[in-house]
């Protein structure tokens, strides 16, 4: 199966907040909680692109700045490939860098063509940017969940020592303006 048909799977399993949060809880109990919190992250992100959210996803699961307090719940997410993760990087930071800047600023690093197309056309941070890295976590999910006895409507508890991180992931959330409730992570 194919990266991306293996996301729309994913996609169409969590359909609703319960089932989001049931596989959330559950990847805690199978040591994946840092994948499909990007997974379900990225989803959410979408609909905003936010540069915060864009910052943060980047950081967190793409670099592996882990945040002290949340090593069990975020933390690098396994890409294949390290070349494409610093592209990966790389692409993202100058979309991330790119938004917020003053015209003098868009001058200075693109260019007076270059910053004339950017003030005239949109400079949110492209929303499809985390695809092909939400892919790769679709399928690190996916095989996890082919090697455990996942129900998609089984109620799960987070694992005992990943639940004062869960609780203080929520609050991280909250400040970047992810919709923690839309996620039924919580």
């Amino acid at each position: 199966m194919a990266k991306y048909e293996i996301a729309q799977l994913i996609r169409d399993m969590v359909g609703t907040k319960r089932r989001r949060s049931n596989l959330f809880h559950y990847s805690t109990t199978a040591y994946s909680a840092n994948e499909t919190g990007f997974f379900l992250l990225v989803e959410e992100y979408r609909k905003t692109g936010s540069k915060g959210q864009a910052t943060f996803l980047r950081d967190t699961y793409i670099k592996g700045d882990t945040v002290a307090g949340l090593e069990k719940v975020t933390g690098q997410i396994n890409l294949n490939r390290r070349d494409a993760t610093t592209e990966l990087i790389d692409r993202i930071s100058d979309q991330v860098n790119g938004v917020g800047l003053s015209m003098k600023d868009k001058i200075r690093d693109n260019g007076l063509l270059k910053a004339i197309e950017l003030k005239m056309g949109n400079t949110a941070v492209d929303t499809t940017l985390f695809d092909a890295a939400q892919e790769e976590a679709a399928g690190n999910i996916y095989r996890s969940l082919e090697n455990y006895s996942f129900q998609l409507d089984k109620k799960y508890q987070p694992k005992p020592d990943c639940q004062a991180q869960v609780t203080k992931f929520r609050q991280k959330l909250i400040l970047l303006k992810f919709d923690i409730f839309a996620l039924g992570m919580w």
